[in-house]
C-alpha cells in the first residue's frame, strides 16, 4: 500500500514508466502507463496533476510521431497549466508544440511557440530550460536562412547552458554555431567549433567521438577543406553510431557522402 500519498506517488511512477517505455520504443507499454497516469490524475480531481498527465501523454505520442494526437494533449496541458499558473509546465508544452511545427517546416509558427516558452522560463529563471528554448529559437532562425540571428541566439543559448553546467545543450549549441560558420563560408572556424562540441559531448558520453548529427557536419567541413581521407574515416564512425542509435536519416546521408 502506498498510504495517503498513494495517488501522487502513482502519478510519479506512471509518468516515469511512460517516458522510459517511450525511450525504449515500447509503444503499447508507454501509452498504457500514460493513460493510467491520466486516469489517476482525473480521480484526484487535480488540475495541476492532470496538466502534467496530459503533457506526459502528448510527449509519448510525439515519440511515436503521432503528432495530431500529441497536439491535442499538449493543448489541454497548456490550458490547464495556464489556469494553475504552472509556468514550467506551460513552457515545456509550448516547446513541444514548437517542435511539432518544426518537424513539418512551419518555422514561423514554431518560433512563436519557442519564444513564448523562453519568456516563461525567463520569468521563473530556469536556466537549463532557458538555454534549450534559446537553442530551439536559434535552430528556427537557421532553418529560415537567418544565419546572423541564429548565430547571436545560439551564443546566448551557449552562455545560459554554461552558467548552469548543461553539457548536452552546450554541445548542441557549439555544433549549431559550427554549422552556421560552415554555411557562411568560414570552414576553419566551423571545424574549431565542431571539435569543441565533440569534446563537450564526450564528457557526457565517454568513448563516443560526438553525437552523429554534429559528426556528419564535421565530415562535410573536412571535405570542404579537401581533407577527404579524414572525412571518410569520420563518416564511417558516424555511420556506425547512427545505426546504433537508430538514426536512419543520418545513416542515409553518411552513405551518400561516402559514395560521392
Amino acid at each position: 500500500r502506498l498510504g495517503p500519498q498513494g495517488d501522487r506517488l502513482r502519478c510519479m511512477l506512471y509518468a516515469a514508466l511512460g517516458y522510459a517505455s517511450a525511450f525504449t520504443g515500447e509503444v503499447r507499454d508507454a501509452l498504457t502507463y500514460s493513460q493510467k497516469l491520466v486516469d489517476v490524475a482525473q480521480r484526484m480531481n487535480s488540475d495541476a496533476e492532470l496538466c502534467r498527465a496530459y503533457l506526459n501523454m502528448g510527449t509519448v505520442h510525439m515519440f511515436f510521431e503521432d503528432y495530431a494526437v500529441a497536439m491535442v494533449f499538449l493543448s489541454r496541458s497548456l490550458a490547464l497549466a495556464e489556469s494553475c499558473d504552472l509556468r514550467v509546465v506551460q513552457a515545456t508544452a509550448l516547446d513541444s508544440m514548437g517542435n511539432i511545427h518544426a518537424v513539418f517546416g512551419f518555422w514561423d509558427l514554431a518560433v512563436v511557440y519557442y519564444q513564448r516558452a523562453y519568456l516563461l522560463r525567463k520569468q521563473v529563471q530556469t536556466l537549463p530550460g532557458m538555454a534549450q528554448s534559446l537553442l530551439n529559437i536559434a535552430h528556427t532562425h537557421y532553418s529560415r536562412g537567418e544565419h546572423r540571428r541564429a548565430l547571436g541566439t545560439a551564443r546566448m543559448a551557449l552562455a545560459a547552458a554554461r552558467r548552469c553546467g548543461e553539457l548536452r545543450v552546450q554541445s548542441h549549441c557549439l555544433a549549431l554555431i559550427g554549422e552556421i560558420y560552415a554555411k557562411i563560408g568560414k570552414p576553419k572556424r566551423a571545424l574549431s567549433m565542431l571539435r569543441y562540441s565533440h569534446r563537450v559531448w564526450q564528457k557526457l558520453n565517454p568513448g563516443s567521438p560526438g553525437y552523429p548529427a554534429a559528426l556528419l557536419v564535421t565530415a562535410e567541413v573536412l571535405s570542404t577543406l579537401n581533407r577527404k581521407r579524414s572525412a571518410c574515416r569520420l563518416l564511417e564512425r558516424t555511420l556506425e553510431l547512427a545505426r546504433h542509435h537508430n538514426m536512419p536519416s543520418v545513416a542515409i546521408e553518411c552513405t551518400e557522402m561516402l559514395y560521392r
